[in-house]
């Protein structure tokens, strides 16, 4: 047999493209990040060498479209009023409500792998929890769920408790001394180890103005009320997003049970002082960051989108919404640009997002009353972009 035969039956056999002489384009890094969602980086987008594949063509040095599904292959029951986190790379989403209407909430917990593309079950909360909390930090030593209510469609006393995971085998309860959990409280991480918890609302429904400022792994907290003098702008309730700048953190949006707040709140974790910035309003809007529920009169449960707790090096951060547009907020001017692209057609995904090496992750969620089956991945413009 002729070598030219044996190297076209090889050829054949691996499904190479051999004639073309190179290999296909690889994934390049996109800024900073590695993905294979894109097929070039946002300097050789659509340059010789490097093309976008299944169709996508190359605009504004993105290869479109940026949502793309993931598996839900493994993937947990769908769900509403969830809550998500990233924990050891992986976007951890727990508990909420299996539909719309009057129903016990779920204690089952799910992880996807971005990297696999892949599920997988973890062990459930102790308690069954909805409209709760969760948040990891930074350290990834432990990831924490604490507040919310184990009834959908109406709200119950909510849970005096934490609940931790460290990736072992089961949740463990911690008891906070002199904090009341509500629901739809607030939490960033803030150095290596610490948590920053602010706001919710009681069983009444009324907007708290307690914080806490401490290290959940060894119980030691700084438990007060924000400012006296900043009573009504303390007073929030999420949905709320909580943004640290070089040990501010700074308040966006929430909700004190008569529109969404509109001014920028403050607090210096090592002066332990509150400020509000009354020359600058918050850019939120009645729509903006959750979606549709402009008071916390209304069902937060069928509220879209959600915080994303993350921002990148170009203090952009990212919060999706219902219908698969992204607002991007701009940290230094405070100023949104959309970003225009949709997800694939028909596709909704409204739960609870967050961020992980340069992309949003969401599952599932409220779109209109329906709750989705479906989850998504977006990966946002390169610094710099605008439409």
């Amino acid at each position: 047999m002729e070598l030219k035969t044996i190297v076209a039956s090889v050829c054949l056999l691996l499904a190479t493209a051999c004639s073309s002489g190179r290999a296909e384009p690889q994934p390049e890094s996109v800024g900073k990040v590695s993905s294979a969602l894109y097929e070039s980086d946002d300097a050789n987008c659509g340059a010789e060498g490097y093309a976008c594949l299944n169709g996508r063509t190359c605009s504004n040095s993105r290869c479109l479209p940026a949502w793309q599904p993931i598996s839900t292959d493994g993937a947990p029951a769908p769900r509403h009023a969830a809550a998500g986190t990233t924990f050891n790379g992986k976007y951890v989403i727990s508990g909420g409500c299996p539909d719309v209407g009057f129903f016990d909430a779920l204690d089952s917990v799910a992880a996807y792998d971005p990297a696999t593309d892949t599920w997988e079950d973890l062990p459930s909360m102790n308690t069954p929890r909805t409209n709760h909390t969760a948040v990891t930090t930074n350290d990834d030593a432990a990831t924490y769920v604490f507040g919310g209510s184990p009834t959908c469609g109406g709200f119950s006393d909510p849970f005096g408790d934490f609940e931790s995971f460290d990736g072992g085998s089961s949740w463990n309860t911690v008891s906070v001394s002199g904090l009341t959990l509500g629901f739809n409280m607030a939490a960033a991480p803030v150095g290596s180890s610490n948590l920053f918890i602010f706001g919710g609302a009681t069983f009444t429904q009324e907007a708290m103005v307690q914080y806490a400022y401490g290290d959940p792994l060894t119980n030691s907290w700084t438990i007060s009320n924000c400012s006296s003098s900043l009573t009504s702008a303390c007073q929030r309730s999420g949905p709320m997003d909580i943004y640290e700048d070089n040990g501010i953190m700074q308040v966006l949006g929430g909700n004190n049970a008569h529109g969404n707040a509109p001014a920028v709140l403050n607090y210096d974790t090592t002066t332990d002082g509150w400020s509000l910035w009354t020359t600058l309003e918050s850019p939120y809007n009645y729509q903006w960051p959750y979606y549709g529920a402009p008071s916390f009169m209304g069902d937060l449960g069928a509220a879209y989108g959600g915080p994303v707790r993350a921002a990148t090096s170009g203090r952009r951060r990212f919060y999706p919404d219902v219908d698969g547009h992204v607002r991007i907020l701009d940290m230094d001017t405070y100023t949104w640009i959309t970003d225009p692209e949709l997800p694939q057609e028909g596709d909704c995904s409204a739960g609870p997002a967050v961020w992980i090496n340069g992309e949003l992750i969401r599952y599932s969620g409220n779109c209109g009353g329906v709750v989705s089956t479906t989850g998504g991945r977006y990966q946002p413009p390169a610094p710099g972009w605008t439409p």
